[in-house]
Protein backbone atom coordinates (compact mmCIF):
# COMPACT_ATOMS: atom_id res chain seq x y z
CA UNK A 1 0.00 0.00 0.00
CA UNK A 2 2.53 2.34 0.06
CA UNK A 3 3.45 4.61 -2.36
CA UNK A 4 6.25 7.28 -2.71
CA UNK A 5 6.32 11.05 -2.90
CA UNK A 6 7.01 11.39 -6.28
CA UNK A 7 4.11 9.21 -7.23
CA UNK A 8 1.77 11.01 -5.17
CA UNK A 9 -0.78 11.86 -8.44
CA UNK A 10 -1.50 8.09 -8.34
CA UNK A 11 -3.52 8.15 -5.55
CA UNK A 12 -7.02 9.88 -4.82
CA UNK A 13 -8.14 10.68 -1.34
CA UNK A 14 -11.21 10.15 0.47
CA UNK A 15 -11.04 11.34 3.96
CA UNK A 16 -13.48 10.21 6.88
CA UNK A 17 -15.86 12.93 8.01
CA UNK A 18 -14.44 12.60 11.54
CA UNK A 19 -10.38 11.70 10.86
CA UNK A 20 -10.50 10.99 14.89
CA UNK A 21 -12.48 7.85 14.37
CA UNK A 22 -8.98 6.27 12.75
CA UNK A 23 -5.73 7.61 11.11
CA UNK A 24 -6.08 4.63 9.29
CA UNK A 25 -7.85 4.51 5.74
CA UNK A 26 -9.46 1.51 3.91
CA UNK A 27 -7.11 1.41 0.49
CA UNK A 28 -8.54 0.02 -3.09
CA UNK A 29 -5.54 -0.51 -4.96
CA UNK A 30 -5.82 -1.60 -8.60
CA UNK A 31 -3.29 -2.30 -11.35
CA UNK A 32 -4.12 -1.66 -14.87
CA UNK A 33 -2.70 -1.88 -17.96
CA UNK A 34 -3.25 1.14 -21.10
CA UNK A 35 -2.82 -1.38 -23.50
CA UNK A 36 -5.47 -3.75 -22.20
CA UNK A 37 -9.17 -3.74 -23.22
CA UNK A 38 -10.45 -5.16 -19.67
CA UNK A 39 -8.55 -2.88 -17.95
CA UNK A 40 -10.05 0.01 -19.81
CA UNK A 41 -13.82 -1.67 -18.96
CA UNK A 42 -12.32 -1.63 -15.30
CA UNK A 43 -11.10 2.09 -15.23
CA UNK A 44 -14.50 3.59 -16.79
CA UNK A 45 -16.90 2.24 -14.26
CA UNK A 46 -14.25 2.83 -11.46
CA UNK A 47 -14.36 7.25 -12.67
CA UNK A 48 -18.40 6.44 -13.02
CA UNK A 49 -18.05 5.56 -8.82
CA UNK A 50 -16.09 7.73 -7.85
CA UNK A 51 -18.67 10.64 -7.60
CA UNK A 52 -20.57 8.32 -5.45
CA UNK A 53 -17.67 7.96 -3.11
CA UNK A 54 -19.00 11.09 -0.93
CA UNK A 55 -22.27 9.86 -0.53
CA UNK A 56 -21.12 6.81 0.75
CA UNK A 57 -20.84 6.02 5.04
CA UNK A 58 -17.02 6.19 5.32
CA UNK A 59 -16.30 6.03 9.23
CA UNK A 60 -12.35 5.07 7.91
CA UNK A 61 -11.40 6.95 5.05
CA UNK A 62 -10.67 5.34 1.78
CA UNK A 63 -7.26 5.92 -0.30
CA UNK A 64 -7.43 4.55 -4.01
CA UNK A 65 -3.90 3.82 -5.54
CA UNK A 66 -4.21 3.35 -9.27
CA UNK A 67 -1.04 0.76 -10.12
CA UNK A 68 0.90 0.55 -13.61
CA UNK A 69 0.89 -3.30 -14.87
CA UNK A 70 3.32 -3.42 -17.50
CA UNK A 71 2.37 -6.25 -20.08
CA UNK A 72 5.53 -7.05 -22.13
CA UNK A 73 3.62 -9.03 -24.50
CA UNK A 74 2.07 -5.78 -26.07
CA UNK A 75 5.48 -4.26 -26.95
CA UNK A 76 3.73 -0.58 -26.91
CA UNK A 77 2.58 -0.83 -23.42
CA UNK A 78 5.96 0.49 -21.83
CA UNK A 79 5.97 3.25 -24.03
CA UNK A 80 2.62 4.44 -22.74
CA UNK A 81 3.22 3.54 -19.41
CA UNK A 82 6.60 5.56 -19.83
CA UNK A 83 4.02 8.32 -21.11
CA UNK A 84 1.67 8.70 -18.29
CA UNK A 85 4.35 8.68 -16.14
CA UNK A 86 5.30 12.23 -17.55
CA UNK A 87 1.67 13.47 -17.00
CA UNK A 88 2.14 12.94 -13.78
CA UNK A 89 5.98 14.60 -13.67
CA UNK A 90 5.31 17.21 -15.83
CA UNK A 91 1.43 17.76 -15.41
CA UNK A 92 0.06 20.55 -13.23
CA UNK A 93 -2.80 20.06 -11.02
CA UNK A 94 -5.70 21.76 -11.99
CA UNK A 95 -6.88 23.69 -8.29
CA UNK A 96 -10.46 24.93 -10.24
CA UNK A 97 -11.41 21.03 -10.52
CA UNK A 98 -12.28 18.20 -8.07
CA UNK A 99 -11.10 14.99 -7.51
CA UNK A 100 -9.46 12.85 -10.22
CA UNK A 101 -10.52 15.89 -12.91
CA UNK A 102 -7.76 18.22 -11.59
CA UNK A 103 -5.18 15.46 -11.58
CA UNK A 104 -2.99 14.98 -14.09
CA UNK A 105 -2.11 11.50 -14.01
CA UNK A 106 -5.70 10.30 -13.89
CA UNK A 107 -6.74 12.70 -16.54
CA UNK A 108 -4.24 11.28 -19.07
CA UNK A 109 -4.90 7.59 -18.71
CA UNK A 110 -8.60 8.36 -18.99
CA UNK A 111 -7.28 9.99 -22.70
CA UNK A 112 -4.87 6.71 -23.06
CA UNK A 113 -7.53 4.29 -22.16
CA UNK A 114 -9.70 6.66 -24.72
CA UNK A 115 -7.07 6.60 -27.27
CA UNK A 116 -5.86 2.69 -26.70
CA UNK A 117 -6.79 1.54 -30.21
CA UNK A 118 -3.89 4.50 -31.43
CA UNK A 119 -1.46 2.13 -29.50
CA UNK A 120 -2.58 -1.37 -30.11
CA UNK A 121 0.12 -3.82 -31.18
CA UNK A 122 -1.00 -3.96 -34.68
CA UNK A 123 -1.05 0.04 -34.99
CA UNK A 124 2.15 0.50 -33.79
CA UNK A 125 3.87 -2.99 -35.91
CA UNK A 126 5.35 -0.49 -38.36
CA UNK A 127 6.58 2.37 -36.88
CA UNK A 128 9.65 2.86 -34.72
CA UNK A 129 9.59 4.10 -31.64
CA UNK A 130 10.55 7.79 -32.03
CA UNK A 131 7.13 8.21 -33.69
CA UNK A 132 5.19 6.63 -31.14
CA UNK A 133 7.07 8.86 -28.65
CA UNK A 134 5.77 11.48 -30.98
CA UNK A 135 2.09 10.64 -31.17
CA UNK A 136 2.19 10.30 -26.90
CA UNK A 137 3.87 14.05 -26.53
CA UNK A 138 0.90 15.29 -28.72
CA UNK A 139 -1.56 13.47 -26.64
CA UNK A 140 0.18 14.84 -22.93
CA UNK A 141 0.32 18.82 -24.94
CA UNK A 142 -3.39 17.91 -25.98
CA UNK A 143 -4.91 16.46 -22.69
CA UNK A 144 -2.74 18.17 -19.63
CA UNK A 145 -0.84 20.73 -21.15
CA UNK A 146 2.67 19.46 -21.40
CA UNK A 147 4.91 20.60 -23.72
CA UNK A 148 5.22 18.25 -26.36
CA UNK A 149 9.53 18.96 -26.43
CA UNK A 150 9.77 18.71 -22.76
CA UNK A 151 7.44 15.58 -22.83
CA UNK A 152 10.31 14.25 -25.68
CA UNK A 153 12.67 15.29 -23.46
CA UNK A 154 11.83 12.86 -21.01
CA UNK A 155 10.58 10.24 -23.52
CA UNK A 156 13.71 10.09 -25.59
CA UNK A 157 16.70 7.64 -25.49
CA UNK A 158 19.61 9.24 -23.46
CA UNK A 159 22.69 9.77 -25.00
CA UNK A 160 25.49 7.14 -24.97
CA UNK A 161 28.54 8.23 -22.88
CA UNK A 162 31.88 6.50 -21.82
CA UNK A 163 29.90 5.48 -18.57
CA UNK A 164 26.45 3.48 -20.46
CA UNK A 165 28.47 2.91 -23.59
CA UNK A 166 26.56 -0.81 -24.24
CA UNK A 167 23.87 1.07 -25.23
CA UNK A 168 20.86 0.63 -22.92
CA UNK A 169 21.03 3.99 -21.58
CA UNK A 170 17.01 3.96 -21.19
CA UNK A 171 15.25 7.52 -20.70
CA UNK A 172 14.26 9.78 -17.82
CA UNK A 173 11.71 8.03 -16.49
CA UNK A 174 13.12 4.53 -16.97
CA UNK A 175 13.68 4.62 -12.74
CA UNK A 176 10.27 5.37 -11.94
CA UNK A 177 8.96 2.39 -14.35
CA UNK A 178 11.40 -0.18 -12.64
CA UNK A 179 9.82 1.06 -9.39
CA UNK A 180 6.56 0.00 -11.09
CA UNK A 181 7.38 -3.41 -12.11
CA UNK A 182 9.04 -4.12 -8.90
CA UNK A 183 5.93 -2.85 -6.89
CA UNK A 184 3.40 -5.20 -8.82
CA UNK A 185 6.20 -8.40 -8.56
CA UNK A 186 5.89 -7.80 -4.95
CA UNK A 187 2.52 -8.00 -5.10
CA UNK A 188 2.42 -10.82 -7.06
CA UNK A 189 0.35 -9.42 -9.50
CA UNK A 190 0.45 -11.01 -13.00
CA UNK A 191 -2.42 -9.69 -15.25
CA UNK A 192 -4.67 -7.02 -15.37
CA UNK A 193 -6.70 -5.75 -13.84
CA UNK A 194 -6.29 -7.00 -10.63
CA UNK A 195 -7.53 -4.99 -7.56
CA UNK A 196 -6.33 -5.31 -4.05
CA UNK A 197 -8.77 -4.65 -0.88
CA UNK A 198 -6.57 -3.36 2.33
CA UNK A 199 -3.56 -5.16 1.00
CA UNK A 200 -4.78 -8.63 0.05
CA UNK A 201 -5.89 -9.83 -3.75
CA UNK A 202 -9.47 -9.57 -3.90
CA UNK A 203 -10.29 -11.93 -6.59
CA UNK A 204 -14.15 -10.87 -6.35
CA UNK A 205 -14.14 -7.84 -8.32
CA UNK A 206 -14.29 -7.81 -11.98
CA UNK A 207 -14.00 -5.82 -15.18
CA UNK A 208 -17.42 -5.75 -15.46
CA UNK A 209 -18.58 -4.18 -12.75
CA UNK A 210 -20.64 -1.27 -13.71
CA UNK A 211 -21.16 2.02 -10.77
CA UNK A 212 -24.23 0.32 -9.37
CA UNK A 213 -22.22 -3.04 -8.86
CA UNK A 214 -19.19 -0.49 -7.45
CA UNK A 215 -21.26 1.58 -4.99
CA UNK A 216 -22.60 -1.72 -3.69
CA UNK A 217 -19.10 -3.41 -2.98
CA UNK A 218 -17.76 -0.08 -1.10
CA UNK A 219 -20.70 0.53 1.02
CA UNK A 220 -20.01 -3.19 2.39
CA UNK A 221 -16.39 -2.36 2.46
CA UNK A 222 -16.23 1.04 4.05
CA UNK A 223 -18.66 -0.21 7.11
CA UNK A 224 -15.99 -2.47 7.95
CA UNK A 225 -13.15 -1.67 10.49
Amino acid sequence: MALPPRFAKHALSFPAPNATISPHPHTLEFHLDYTCPFSAKFFRHILAALAYIPSIPNPYGLNIIFRQQIQPWHPTSTLVHEAALVAERLGQVDESKEGWEGNPFWVFSKALFEHMSDFTDHRTAGEGREETYQRLAKLLNETVGVDKEKALGELRLKEVTEDNSSGNVGNSVEADLKWHVKQARYASVHVSPTALWDGIIDNSISSSWDKDKWVEYLTAQLAQG
